[in-house]
């Protein structure tokens, strides 16, 4: 069974148990405004001990900015975990950057990613939003899951955040 609880900032480490590791069949593309998916495989090994470094650091300095984030946990391993930060993003200042959302390679597929996505939805609204900007791995999976649940290509980027991550797919979700 797996349960979901906002993480505090000393749980946040644990997201080295995560193994995010992927292998797609394909990688998406912005071409003219559109997405086009090409038929590349798509390998993401992991992280190394340094990205782990760097991502707890980032996560943990979220969490005292009043960044939100929600593992999903079986037994008491993390498993699965999403969030957003607090800053009002994108070019109106109407969205909060939502990421990440990570899930451990042998618990895909099982519901975590999109209760998590919705976890997210219901914390954001506290936050008077109505929309996650997403700055997505191009990798066929992701971006698949990500349209599955109701994303679309942003028409603008955030500036700052497509030059950290000109390769990614920035997307968008509106929620009601």
């Amino acid at each position: 069974m797996i349960e979901y609880k906002v993480l505090n900032k000393e749980e946040i480490s644990k997201v080295k148990e995560i193994d995010r590791s992927d292998v797609a069949p394909g990688i998406y593309k912005v071409l003219d405004g559109n997405l086009i998916i090409e038929n590349n495989q798509f390998i993401h090994p992991g992280f190394n001990e340094e990205n782990f470094e760097r991502v707890v650091r980032e996560l943990t300095t979220d969490v005292e900015m009043g960044g939100v984030f929600i593992g999903a946990f079986s037994k008491d391993r993390l498993v699965g975990i999403s969030g957003f930060q607090s800053e009002l993003i994108g070019n109106e200042k109407n969205m909060l950057n939502f990421g990440p959302l990570w899930i451990d390679k042998y618990h895909r597929r099982m519901g975590i990613a999109k209760k998590l996505v919705n976890l997210s939805i219901e914390k954001a609204k506290d936050f008077g939003v109505n929309k996650f900007y997403i700055s997505a791995t191009p990798s066929s999976n992701t971006i698949s899951f990500y349209l599955s649940q109701g994303c679309r290509l942003i028409e603008t980027p955030d500036e700052r955040l497509f030059k950290k991550e000109p390769d990614d797919i920035h997307l968008e979700l509106v929620f009601k």
